[in-house]
This record gives structure tokens, sequence and C-alpha cells, in this order.
């Protein structure tokens, strides 16, 4: 709290103390805190990704979306939001869009044992019923 009081264009205070506040099971106040510094680094990925990953959490998933997508608007490099991404799309059972995230992650984090199997699951996944 200190440092961002001191420092609040800080964004790596902010991410810790929203894990500290989500280890105290405190993630509402970890989601407002993030949001706060959302609204004062709204350029910085890392910020967007944290918020992103506990609305995630939160079951916020049209939240997270949008802040994922955000993210990789800002660094196209940033497998962890394609990672997330795919876990989104995966929950909702877009499978097609589910591998792209999950690839598009290889591509750019390299080879992943776990990554890989998950893609090769959903590439042997039957097709979502209309």
């Amino acid at each position: 709290n200190k440092a961002i009081e001191l420092k609040p264009d800080l964004p790596d205070s902010y991410i810790q103390l929203a894990r500290v506040l989500e280890a105290e099971n405190k993630s509402a106040d970890a989601k407002k805190l993030m949001d706060k510094a959302v609204s004062i680094l709204s350029s910085n990925a890392d910020i967007l990704f944290e918020d992103g990953r506990i609305s995630y959490n939160l079951k916020q998933m049209d939240a997270a979306e949008k802040l994922f997508n955000t993210v990789i608007a800002i660094n196209p490099n940033y497998a962890n939001a394609y990672y997330s991404l795919g876990l989104i799309y995966q929950g909702r059972g877009d499978t097609a869009k589910a591998l792209a995230a999950f690839q598009k992650a290889r591509d750019i984090a390299g080879p992943n044992a776990d990554l890989d199997k998950l893609i090769e699951s959903l590439k042997g996944a039957p097709a979502p019923k209309k």
C-alpha cells in the first residue's frame, strides 16, 4: 500500500498487492485494486493481464476475455494472454478458437509438454453441436 501511495504509476506494486489479497481470500478486493490500476495504467499489458486473470478466477469470463484481447492488442507476443483466452474458449466449448489460441501461445512461448498435450487433445475433440 505504501509503495502505491508513494509511486502510483508503478505496476508491480498493484500486481503484488492483488496477489496478496487473493491469497487472503479477498479476490473481490484484488479485483477492485486492479480495476483502479487499469484506470491509472491503461496501456500496461501486465496490469491488464493481471486484471483479466483475476476476472477469470472470479468467473467473469466476458470481462476477462476483453482484457486478454486488449493485452494482445498492446503486446501481440503475450503468450499467457493467448493461453488464457484458450481456457475461456475451451470452457465455452469453442474448440476451434481454443485450439487457435493455444497454438499461438505455443508458437510464442516455445515447446511445452502440457500445452502440447492440450493441443493434441483438442485436435481430437468432436466438433461442437449446433
